[in-house]
C-alpha cells in the first residue's frame, strides 16, 4: 500500500479495515512456502494476544542463506542483522536458536500484528513506499514483546531497508609482498585466509588471533573522503560501514585530516558468536576533510568476512563501459586478468564488450583459449606490433564502432 499522507495513518486505516486478530504483513516480491504460512498461522493460535511476531529472511540469490532474523537496532547506535549470512546447510548454525530471544524490530517482510495494538501504532509505523513496520520503540513503551520465529523463513532481497548503495569494498591479499598495502598487523597475529584465485570461493577472510589487531589505514583500504567531496559532495553526507564477523571485535574510526594530524573519530564493540552483520554510521560533515580508515581489535579471537562502505545516497547516474586490452606475447597475464574481471560480479552488467588487441604472436595458452570460446563479450583482434599507442587506439576505434 502506498501511504500519500506519509506518517502511517493511511496504512493503518487498510489494516484495520480487513479485520481479524492480526495484521499480517508480507513483502509483495518475497518467495512464501504455503506450508511455512500455514504453521506461521499455528503458532499464532498459541501465542498471546499482545506478541509481534515475525518470520526469517533468505537470500533469494543464495537460497541457503539466511539474510537475517531481525535487528536489535536501536534509532541510536549501532545495529545487529542477527544470524547474517548462516549457511542454513550446516548443523551447527542452529545452534544459534536453542534458545529463544526477543527482537527489538521486527522487520516488514513478515509480521503478523496484533489488532488490537494498530490504533496505538497508527502515528508510529516507519512506512517504506510499500512496506509498514512497527517502531521499536513504541514497542517498549506500549509493552508489546516482538519475537522472530526460526523455521518460519521467506525468501527476497538481502537488508532492503538498509543503505543499499555500495561506495567501497575493503578487500585484502596472503601475498606477503604486497599485504601491506591493504591491511596492517599492529598487533597478535593475523592469518588469511586466501581463495581469491578459487572461483568456488566468495571472498577472503582475515582471521585475528586472541588481542590481535589490524589497520586497514592502507593505500586500498582507506576511505579517500576528500576526493568523495570534490565531485560528490551534496550527495554523499554519511556512510555506513558495515563488517560481516564472527567473534569479538572493537572497531576505531579514524580521521587523517587534510590540514593535518589524525584523530579518532569514535569507537565501537561488537559481539557475534556465529557470522553476523555489524554496522554503523559515519557522519562525512562533522569530520574534516582528509582521509577516514579503521582499526579492528579482537582480545578473543575473531573473522572479517567482509568490510563494506554504502549509503543512502542514490547514484547520479548507471555508467557502463567497453574495455581495451593491448597486449603482445603476455598470455599468462591476459588470462588471469580477464578470469579475475569475469568473476567481479559487480561487473556483469556493466561490461558490454571486451576488445584484445594482439599485437604478438597467435595465442596458443589452453586455458586462454578456451577463456576466448566459452566469452560472448570478448572480441580478439589480431594486427601487427604498432606500439602500445596503436594497440589501444584500435581498441578506442573498435569500441565506438559497435552498435549500441
Amino acid at each position: 500500500m502506498q501511504d500519500a499522507r506519509s506518517d502511517g495513518s493511511l496504512a493503518v486505516e487498510y489494516l484495520l479495515a480487513a479485520g481479524g486478530t492480526h495484521c499480517l504483513v508480507i513483502d509483495a516480491d518475497t518467495v512464501v512456502d504455503q506450508v511455512v504460512l500455514s504453521n506461521f498461522f499455528r503458532f499464532l493460535r498459541y501465542a498471546p494476544v499482545d506478541i509481534v511476531i515475525g518470520g526469517h529472511l533468505f537470500d533469494r540469490h543464495r537460497p541457503a542463506i539466511l539474510c537475517e532474523t531481525g535487528t536489535s537496532a536501536t534509532n541510536i547506535g549501532p545495529a545487529f542483522a542477527h544470524h547474517a549470512h548462516m549457511d542454513g546447510r550446516k548443523i551447527e548454525s542452529l545452534v544459534g536458536f536453542n534458545k529463544a530471544s526477543k527482537s527489538g524490530r521486527i522487520p516488514a517482510w513478515l509480521c503478523a500484528i496484533p489488532s488490537k495494538h494498530i490504533r496505538a501504532l497508527k502515528r508510529n509505523l516507519t512506512v517504506f513506499n510499500t512496506k509498514v513496520q512497527p517502531d521499536p520503540t513504541v514497542l517498549r513503551e506500549i509493552g508489546i514483546t516482538a519475537m522472530s520465529l526460526p523455521g518460519i523463513g521467506i525468501w527476497g532481497e538481502r537488508r532492503r531497508y538498509d543503505p543499499c548503495y555500495t561506495l567501497q569494498t575493503l578487500f585484502w591479499t596472503s601475498n606477503p609482498a604486497t599485504k601491506v598495502l591493504y591491511v596492517r598487523e599492529l598487533l597478535g597475529k593475523l592469518d588469511i585466509l586466501d581463495n581469491s584465485d578459487d572461483e568456488n570461493k566468495e571472498s577472503t577472510a582475515l582471521h585475528l588471533g586472541a588481542n590481535s589487531k589490524i589497520s586497514f589505514n592502507t593505500y586500498f583500504n582507506s576511505f579517500y573522503f576528500d576526493y568523495w567531496a570534490e565531485c560528490a559532495s551534496e550527495q554523499i553526507r554519511a556512510v555506513f560501514v558495515e563488517i560481516t564477523f564472527s567473534g569479538q571485535i572493537l572497531v576505531e574510526v579514524f580521521n587523517d585530516r587534510t590540514g593535518g594530524g589524525c584523530g579518532k573519530v569514535f569507537e565501537t564493540y561488537f559481539d557475534g558468536s556465529t557470522s553476523t552483520i555489524a554496522s554503523f554510521k559515519v557522519d562525512l560533515f562533522r569530520t574534516e576533510r582528509g582521509r577516514l580508515f579503521f582499526d579492528i581489535f579482537s582480545q578473543t579471537g575473531a573473522v572479517i568476512q567482509e568490510v563494506s562502505l554504502r549509503t543512502y545516497s542514490k547514484p547520479l547516474r548507471n555508467p557502463n563501459f567497453t574495455l581495451g586490452i593491448c597486449t603482445f606475447n603476455r598470455e599468462s597475464y591476459l588470462v588471469k586478468n580477464l578470469q579475475a574481471i569475469l568473476r567481479e560480479e559487480s561487473l556483469e552488467d556493466r561490461l558490454g564488450a571486451i576488445f584484445i588487441v594482439n599485437q604478438g604472436k597467435k595465442f596458443s595458452n589452453p586455458n586462454l583459449l578456451d577463456l576466448l570460446s566459452q566469452s560472448k563479450i570478448i572480441n580478439v583482434i589480431e594486427q601487427g606490433n604498432f606500439g602500445g599507442c596503436g594497440g589501444f587506439t584500435r581498441t578506442m576505434y573498435e569500441a565506438i564502432t559497435i552498435p549500441t
